[in-house]
Formats: structure tokens, C-alpha cells, sequence
């Protein structure tokens, strides 16, 4: 599991320095729409190596060499290296998530303090006016509320205030609330990560720019009456001093809070929104899948032998030598059991049996016990390893 999650938390580094280089020329060519949809490679990166790894067979076997002198405890190496950056990292990402929960329970308490108002809205959008708000924001996971600036109808024209809300809906209609809670538990999960934060950030920036193109694709007409509502609502939330506030309510969307200038500018860059970057990058995620963390499995499919592909043994991560059978050492007894074994999804061993062989059943045991204590990364599970253990007298 651990080295699964140690995976997991690099290749998330790694997806999100890839997507953060790629970012700008990919808003400039591609458009913004294109940009968002390439954030789905950073929760995919992070399954990655949980995913089932593919059965592969026969082994070449490793041979180990036991003394009577040579003991290795399994549980004296998992305890002398500790779980101890485990408990850190978990501790980072239990923090951000009480913060979390923390501000939203304080966030939907001030909701109270809200005047339900009825909109000219044909989708029957719950909204309500909210003095302690500068900017027109949408909240909600399961029912979505507008929430609007008390001065909002002075504010804005009628044609700014369509779409405002049209902004507004769009992104519960897109599930953007719900992406941002998963990208937040996402981040609380690699908070140690400069990356993460980051990419959290160009994420929801990217969120509001697709959704600009999205509408501005819908009112093509309307761009000019679009970046003057945008500007508005910018210099208002300027004035709000609840960053804090805002940045632990992942489901909470405000129309004026990200980079104006970057907006502005996005405006006047309209791409049409292709679905074959996507696929593309999704394809070379189950690339990355099946050639790096099943290396003898993709080797095997891509063989064009009718026999079995031999690949040697892994190195185990943990390995527990045999106790040396006292009664052998009495007798001066060397001997090499030839095993066979499973690496098990967890990485641990399982249908161990000695292969039909000569040597002497004394020693059988002993290998076969400390075989069960042996530990493998995950990634080379598989079935019918071999390993071969000699039991020597120096």
C-alpha cells in the first residue's frame, strides 16, 4: 500500500509540472476549454498505480544464499523504518481537510443571513442576496444556490446580469463544484507538494477562462457586454478580505475572483473545444500504465512467442533469510530449495510450494516460512515467480 501511495504521490508531481509547462501554449492554440479538460490526467496519474497489474507466468529463478549466521527480521526492518513520514503526510492532509470542513460549516452558517429572491430564470435557480459578498458566486454540491452582492441589480444592466447568472449555472451544470471539492481532497492529499498548490490554482483559474469561452460561445455577440461585467465584479471582490475563507470552500464559485487581466485577454482568444487532445492524453495515461507499471505483463502481450516469457525474479523489498535448521548445521547439511510463489496486488506472497526436486525436505520448511514474509512492489504481481534459497555452511 505504501509503495502504491509513494507512486501515486509522484507521478501527481509529475502530471501537474507536465500540465503547468504545457499551459500556456496549450490556452494560446488549443483554447481554455481544451486547458481544463487536461486537468482530468492529474486524478488519473493519481490511480494510476492502484489499478489491478496484469497477470504474467513463469520466471527465471533468483538464487539467495543462507547461513547458519545470516538472520533478517521482517518486523525489525518495518520498524526501524517507520511509518513515521506516513504519519506526517497524513497529519498535512487531515489539516486541510478539518480546514475544509471547518469554513464550510462556518460559510453555510452566514447563508442564513441570506434574502431568498425569485429570478426571471427559466431553470429555476435558487438565489439569494448576501451582504457580505462582493461578487456573484454559486455554492452547492447537491443543490445549487446563486448567491448575489445586495446592490447586484444596481450594479449590473439587465444584459450583465444574464449573464452573470448564465456564468454562474454553467458551472453547476458542468459539475465544476464537485471537481473543485475532489482537485481541494486531491491537494490536502499532496499538500507537501509546491506543485499541487500550484496546479490547484492554475486549475481553478482555468476552471473560470473555460467557462468564459463556454458562454461567449453561446452569446458570441455579447463580448464586449461580457468584459465590462467581468471588470466590475473584479473591482469589487478586490475590496473582500476573506481569502482565507474562500480558499476552504472549494465549492464555492466567485465570478470575480481570478486574474481579470488573464481573463480579459482569454476573451479575445476563441478555440473551438476538440475532444482528441483529451483522448490523446487519456491514451498515453494507459500507455504509461501498462508499459511502466506492468513492465513483464506488457512485455508478455507484446510478444509474438507461443511460449511463456521468462523474466527474472524482482528483488524483494523485504526479505526474511531462513533460519537455519539447527539439525542441518548439526549434521553439516548444505542443500538449494528451488520455490515457486505469487506476488500477490499487496505485494506479499502467496501459493508457495517447493518445486519436485532432491534437496533434502530439512530445509523445506525454513524456506517456505521465510518466503511468506517476503514483501514485493505491487507493480510485479503476477503468478509462478521462482526463487531459489542455498542454505550454506562457510
Amino acid at each position: 500500500m505504501i509503495n502504491s501511495l509513494s507512486t501515486s504521490l509522484w507521478l501527481v508531481a509529475l502530471a501537474c509540472a507536465l500540465l503547468l509547462v504545457l499551459r500556456r501554449p496549450v490556452l494560446h492554440y488549443l483554447g481554455a476549454r481544451v486547458q481544463y479538460s487536461f486537468w482530468l490526467f492529474v486524478p488519473l496519474a493519481a490511480v494510476l498505480p492502484w489499478l489491478p497489474s496484469l497477470p504474467v507466468t513463469a520466471g527465471i529463478a533468483s538464487q539467495f544464499t543462507v547461513t547458519p549466521d545470516l538472520v533478517q527480521n521482517a518486523e525489525s526492518y518495518v520498524a526501524a523504518n517507520s511509518y513515521f513520514s506516513v504519519w506526517i503526510w497524513a497529519a498535512g492532509a487531515f489539516t486541510l481537510v478539518a480546514w475544509m470542513i471547518t469554513t464550510s460549516f462556518l460559510f453555510y452558517h452566514r447563508l442564513r443571513q441570506g434574502q431568498a429572491i425569485q429570478l426571471n430564470d427559466s431553470h429555476a435557480l435558487q438565489a439569494c442576496h448576501l451582504s457580505s459578498i462582493k461578487s456573484p458566486a454559486i455554492c452547492g454540491l447537491i443543490r445549487p444556490r446563486l448567491l448575489l452582492p445586495s446592490d447586484f441589480h444596481e450594479r449590473y444592466n439587465e444584459r450583465q446580469q444574464a449573464l452573470i447568472i448564465a456564468h454562474e449555472r454553467l458551472h453547476w451544470q458542468r459539475g465544476d463544484l464537485h471537481y473543485n471539492l475532489f482537485a481541494y481532497l486531491l491537494l490536502a492529499f499532496n499538500w507537501f507538494n509546491p506543485l499541487a498548490w500550484m496546479a490547484y490554482r492554475s486549475f481553478r483559474q482555468d476552471q473560470e477562462l473555460a467557462c468564459d469561452a463556454a458562454i461567449l460561445a453561446q452569446y458570441p455577440n455579447d463580448k464586449k457586454t461580457y468584459a465590462e461585467a467581468l471588470l466590475t465584479s473584479s473591482l469589487a471582490f478586490q475590496h473582500e478580505q476573506k481569502a482565507a475563507m474562500q480558499f476552504g470552500t472549494p465549492h464555492l464559485n466567485h465570478y470575480g475572483a481570478h486574474p481579470m487581466k488573464q481573463r480579459i485577454q482569454q476573451l479575445t482568444i476563441q478555440r473551438g473545444f476538440s475532444r482528441w487532445p483529451l483522448l490523446a492524453l487519456i491514451a498515453s495515461g494507459v500507455a504509461a500504465w501498462f508499459f511502466l507499471l506492468n513492465p513483464a505483463g506488457a512485455t508478455q502481450l507484446m510478444t509474438t512467442s507461443a511460449e511463456s516469457v521468462e523474466r527474472p525474479t524482482p528483488t524483494p523489498i523485504v526479505r526474511v533469510n531462513p533460519r537455519y535448521p539447527e539439525a542441518a548445521v548439526e549434521q553439516g547439511l548444505e542443500d538449494v530449495v528451488l520455490l515457486r510463489f505469487d506476488i500477490t496486488s499487496e505485494g506479499t506472497t502467496d501459493n508457495i510450494w517447493v518445486e519436485v526436486s532432491s534437496s533434502d525436505p530439512i530445509f523445506h520448511d525454513a524456506a517456505s516460512d521465510a518466503l511468506k514474509r517476503w514483501r514485493f512492489d505491487p507493480r510485479h504481481q503476477g503468478r509462478d515467480y521462482r526463487v531459489a534459497i542455498a542454505f550454506e555452511i562457510p
